[in-house]
């Protein structure tokens, strides 16, 4: 992964646990720079609109997989689903995995 846009990522992911923001228009106004905020915006767009960084999530969901499943471990995952809305029988099926310090939700 390019230095430059691994280093987006991690402000990115910074601001979005200190501002409890996920969208893309209040990551970019929690951005803390000397940018203006359409400028902020504006890189954040494309970071998330970056083709390589879509090429590259499976890569980085196997690095944070490993980090968190150490070899030899035997992991727990938890699958539960849940009535969304009754009138229309809608259903959802989720997946978490157990880990030291709670669990991760497992997205497909």
């Amino acid at each position: 992964m390019h230095k430059s846009r691994l280093q987006n990522l991690f402000d990115a992911s910074e601001i979005a646990i200190k501002s409890n923001n996920l969208y893309l228009t209040g990551l970019g106004r929690a951005l803390s720079n000397k940018n203006k905020t359409s400028s902020n915006i504006q890189k954040i767009d494309r970071l998330l609109g970056n083709k390589y960084l879509q090429e590259e999530h499976n890569d980085l969901h196997h690095v944070m997989f490993t980090y968190l499943i150490h070899e030899n471990s035997t992991p727990w995952l938890h699958i539960d689903w849940t009535c969304i809305n009754s009138t229309t029988n809608l259903y959802a099926l989720r997946a978490s995995l157990s880990i030291y310090v709670g669990s991760l939700d497992c997205y497909l």
